[in-house]
């Protein structure tokens, strides 16, 4: 047996024989509770009731219930969060605060050799779909109807090298041209003025077309992302990347025409 055994066994065995005879345990005990009683009250008004096992397992099975709960209304929040701003990025809005009357349409096919010039879309003149109307991806511009069926259209990228798109630089008033690059991936920029300053980054514009039509103002073209040459230079280059990926497209917002005419269309069989 281990020594310390012995000597609690041999000191429990003398406090026992001492308690018998009365006298000195009865004094250690009395000192004892003379010294310990004010320590234990302070110890209870302080630290309070020290819970038993049982009750901390109940108070542990609580909180991870309250955190499951937490947990799983976070998950929703999210999915609502999500959700608006999924319905915001659906909301086309000129700059004058008016809400663009559009029609949702899928992309079903691309163009020849999946080239990145024109795009075939599910919606037609049956959905009052017309010609020479605004295609968006959110607030986006991706191009324009080129071409219209009963139900489906045909739309001219933004990276055709036939198409062209009055826009500004934001932050100034420059005008400039952006068409379709070389390689059907960028837009090449076209400023009226050679000495423009142009900044890596500047986000570019639409001017907007007369009556909106084709191109409503202030929709978002892309941002410039490349600057060949020096101000003034005649070979100054500037290149625009497209806010959205054209490659890329599985739906589209189609600018549907204003007034009577277009309410018309839309009610025909």
């Amino acid at each position: 047996m281990p020594i310390p055994v012995l000597i609690l066994g041999l000191v429990a065995l003398s406090l026992m024989l001492l308690d018998l005879q009365g006298g000195v345990t009865g004094y250690l005990r009395q000192a004892g509770m003379t010294v310990g009683g004010p320590m234990q009250s302070w110890a209870n008004s302080a630290l309070g009731v020290i819970p038993t096992l049982p009750d901390q397992r109940v108070n542990t099975e609580e909180l991870q219930r309250d955190l499951t709960i937490s947990q799983q209304r976070e998950v929703e929040l999210q999915l609502q969060v999500d959700q608006l701003r999924e319905q915001l990025d659906r909301r086309a809005v000129d700059p004058a605060g008016t809400e663009l009357e559009t029609i949702s349409a899928a992309v079903v096919a691309a163009g020849p050799l999946l080239s990145r010039t024109t795009v075939t879309v599910a919606a037609g003149r049956n959905d009052g779909v017309d010609l020479d109307t605004a295609v968006l991806a959110g607030n986006a511009l991706v191009g324009r109807v080129s071409e219209v069926g009963r139900t489906s259209s045909t739309v001219q990228l933004l990276t055709d090298p036939d198409s062209g798109v009055g826009v500004r630089l934001q932050g100034s008033r420059e005008l400039a041209l952006a068409v379709g690059g070389t390689d059907q991936q960028v837009l090449d920029l076209q400023l009226f003025d050679p000495l423009v300053d142009v900044e890596l980054g500047q986000r570019v514009i639409t001017v907007g077309s007369p009556d909106g039509r084709p191109f409503p103002a202030g929709l978002v073209v892309g941002d410039v992302t490349q600057i060949n040459g020096v101000v003034g230079a005649p070979d100054r280059a500037v290149v625009i990347e497209p806010k959205t990926d054209l490659s890329a497209l599985d739906e589209v917002l189609l600018v549907l025409p204003e007034g009577d005419g277009a309410r018309e269309i839309r009610q025909q069989p």
